[in-house]
């Protein structure tokens, strides 16, 4: 069970949701913008932290992330978990950057 979704190296960059979705046909929700259709399984999710994964199961961890500022950064996402056999950390490689013009 995921104990705790947080963002690692965070610059004005908030963590807002951390969902859980199904994955869809064999397929991940990839990356959506505000304004733009939710990906399937969207209206299905739940919450990241306290919902149990069962053994064998493939689910999406969605994050969704804000920048009051207009921009910021992350270095990853950290998930801290327990699989019943005592907790352990996982950090991923991507990296988050979000700015108002790219370029």
């Amino acid at each position: 069970m995921l104990e705790e979704v947080s963002l690692v190296g965070a610059d004005g960059l908030e963590l807002v949701e951390a969902s859980l979705v199904a994955i869809t046909d064999q397929t991940a929700v990839g990356v959506s913008f505000p304004g733009t259709d939710p990906p399937a399984g969207w209206g299905d999710r739940v919450p990241a932290v306290g919902t149990p994964i069962p053994a064998g199961t493939t689910v999406n961890l969605v994050v969704t992330v804000a920048a009051p500022n207009g921009v910021g950064k992350a270095e990853s996402v950290n998930v801290e978990y327990n699989d019943g056999r005592g907790a352990s950390s996982l950090s991923g490689t991507t990296r988050y950057r979000l700015a108002g013009v790219c370029g």
